[in-house]
């Protein structure tokens, strides 16, 4: 099975027309296949591509220049390796950006990321829930699973990774039950019968009429800003010193209501549907949670019977959508136009997930206590 949202087969990269850039503000792994096509490619070009790669342990990445942009970055914000080599030749990362996958056995989960801004338009100026298309893939018979979690001799075919970085279990019975929350979550988020609040509060334990501000703050004050990973953008630790300068402000309920006001009819329909892309991008994360505690239980009951949580996933969650909401009012404070446009809801929405949905420290400070 295989499901992605609406959005996901209209999105097109619209390369150096965009006001961002992917290929700024963040450190580019370089995946195998390409690292070892770049160190034989001839020619100048070729040396170009050597000198600026640079080897960590087992990373492998593209040197980032002294203004914090890929050096194959041209001043037209177009790559060098697709003008001079081919866009066959781009590493695994830029082909894949701001896309992103999730396979586990005979399931795939394909998304897009709200860091890229021309999703962030398609996402938001269409005010309509978002709609999830489900198609049945085609499995080779030998890619079918044996449902044994335990059977020594079937280890490969589950699923089993067994090195000493990652273990992995495909259970599809955990998996369905998992699934089937996430969707009951989605699909209750998108009752536009009940006010927003109601279902935040009903669906996720989130009230944006009463956020715990202490606890949004220190969580994003915690985000890795300081350099010492790269921080992924470069915008960031500034946003949140302005953050900080009108927290006051913000947490009035006469500025929340203005700023509500000023979106013009808009704020349940974008936050409803931020709820949603977290639902589901996130809660999934409880499967390959639980699976791993599943493999160290030995009971071979444990898929059917274990209670599904998404205690960690909807911390990050609740937190994400407190953090744009804040993070939306800031802008609205400091632009000072009486009004909050689907624009502005793309770049705050762009601006959040491009510091954190693309960093693993930082998706595990969202998730912890």
């Amino acid at each position: 099975m295989l499901v992605y949202p609406d959005y996901y087969e209209k999105f097109k990269c619209i390369a150096g027309d965009c006001e961002d850039s992917c290929c700024a503000g963040w450190i580019i792994d370089v995946d195998d296949a390409s690292y070892y096509s770049y160190q034989v490619e001839p020619g100048a070009f070729g040396d170009r591509l050597r000198e600026s790669l640079v080897v960590d342990g087992d990373q492998k990445y593209f040197r980032v220049t002294e203004d914090n942009r890929c050096p194959f970055l041209n001043d037209k914000n177009l790559c060098d390796i697709i003008t001079e080599i081919g866009e066959e030749r781009i590493c695994q990362t830029c082909t894949e950006h701001p896309r992103y996958f999730v396979v586990t056995g005979d399931y795939e989960q394909h998304d897009i990321s709200l860091s890229c801004c021309e999703l962030g338009r398609l996402f938001f100026y269409d005010e309509e829930p978002v709609k999830y298309i489900r198609e049945e893939l085609e499995m080779d018979e030998e890619d079918d699973f044996d449902v044994d979690p335990f059977g020594d001799d079937e280890d490969a075919e589950m699923g089993y990774l067994d090195d000493d970085t990652e273990e992995f279990l495909f259970d599809p019975v955990l998996l369905d039950r998992v699934l089937e929350l996430r969707d009951q979550h989605i699909e209750a988020m998108q009752d536009r019968t009940k006010p927003l609040e109601e279902r935040l509060q009903s669906v996720l334990g989130l009230s944006l009429s009463h956020p715990d501000f202490d606890d949004v703050y220190q969580v994003l004050g915690n985000l890795d800003m300081d350099g010492d990973k790269c921080s992924i953008e470069y915008r960031w630790e500034k946003e949140y010193e302005k953050l900080k300068e009108v927290r006051k402000r913000i947490e009035t309920e006469e500025t929340r209501q203005q700023f509500i006001d000023a979106c013009h009819g808009k704020f349940e329909i974008w936050f409803e549907k931020i709820a949603t892309y977290f639902i589901f991008r996130y809660e999934i994360d409880s499967y390959f949670r639980l699976s791993e505690l599943e493999k160290k239980s030995g009971d071979e009951k444990f898929g059917e019977t274990v209670a599904i949580d998404f205690e960690e996933e909807r911390r990050l969650i609740r937190r994400s959508i407190a953090g744009i909401y804040i993070m939306a009012i800031q802008k609205y404070l400091e632009d000072q136009k009486g009004e909050y446009t689907v624009d502005d809801m793309v770049d705050s929405a762009h601006l959040y997930s491009k510091e954190v949905e693309h960093s693993d420290e930082n998706i595990e400070v969202l998730k912890a206590l």
